[in-house]
């Protein structure tokens, strides 16, 4: 096989579903990934990071072509202006995949302040916690949070249903996903506040990238969903779909990061 160009792909190993041991999920989006690349004439070299600082200087170095990463990652080891806009994988529609919810009990009339005292539930997404951090800090509550992670959304969903947290972290997808499995959640839960955020995995390509390679890799990717194999590498993101990403969709957490700095060093002095 002739390969007419090459991508350099960097994975930040946190953001593959954690339900799959690692050995096979490597195994899996190598194998995946490479075969629905060949047909396209893409030769693909993939490199898995538990490192994020070592993830942002290959990226930066430009070593590596394109990125798959939680935002949180990328903000913190990557400037924007390194970034260009790319592919990346979404469990339902890209607006519900981008938005945060905070969830609730019905039952509880408490302030919202006074329920974070309480236990927080979360599936351990970086930039929903980061959220959490600096709202406890703007609201001059010093306190970390309690956090009890979970596998998933739902597994979140189904913890404060069942009184065993105060407050859950989840995006809207999961949200309408679980309201429809269990009309009983729309009931006993209730959306506190709606954050529009860029959560979950995201993928970025790097400025300067030939831009004949980028098209061809944006169009791949938005094809996956209509394959098997495209379909099983999705699974492995925990994600159903990918649709394009756009740089201008990070400021927000880049925005963020910054504010939660400044009340940190506020804290501090």
């Amino acid at each position: 096989m002739m390969y007419g160009n090459t991508l350099r792909v960097g994975i930040f190993q946190p953001i593959i579903n954690s339900t799959v041991p690692k050995k096979d999920y490597i195994l899996g989006t190598t194998v995946f990934m490479k075969a629905i690349t060949e047909d396209a004439g893409i030769e693909v070299s993939i490199a898995y990071y538990d490192d994020p600082r070592k993830l942002g200087e290959d990226f930066n170095n430009k070593k590596l072509d394109y990125i798959a990463s939680d935002a949180l990652t990328i903000v913190q080891n990557i400037p924007i202006a390194n970034l260009e806009n790319g592919i990346m994988s979404f469990k339902d529609s890209k607006v519900d995949s981008q938005t945060l919810l905070i969830i609730g009990l019905s039952n509880d009339s408490r302030p919202m302040n006074e329920k974070f005292r309480g236990s927080v539930v979360s599936d351990g997404d970086v930039c929903s916690e980061l959220y959490l951090k600096t709202l406890l800090l703007q609201q001059s509550l010093s306190l970390e949070p309690n956090l009890i992670r979970t596998k998933n959304a739902q597994q979140s969903l189904l913890k404060l249903f069942f009184e065993k947290a105060d407050i859950a972290l989840v995006d809207r997808a999961a949200y309408n996903l679980a309201i429809e499995l269990n009309p009983q959640m729309k009931t006993k839960l209730t959306v506190l506040k709606i954050v529009p955020l860029t959560i979950g995995p995201i993928g970025y390509m790097r400025k300067g990238i030939d831009s004949d390679l980028r098209a061809k890799v944006i169009s791949l990717g938005k094809q996956l969903n209509t394959t098997n194999r495209g379909k099983q590498l999705l699974q492995l993101f925990r994600a159903s779909t990918m649709d394009d990403s756009y740089t201008k969709d990070l400021q927000n957490i880049y925005t963020l990061y910054a504010h939660y700095q400044t009340l940190s060093q506020g804290k501090k002095r």
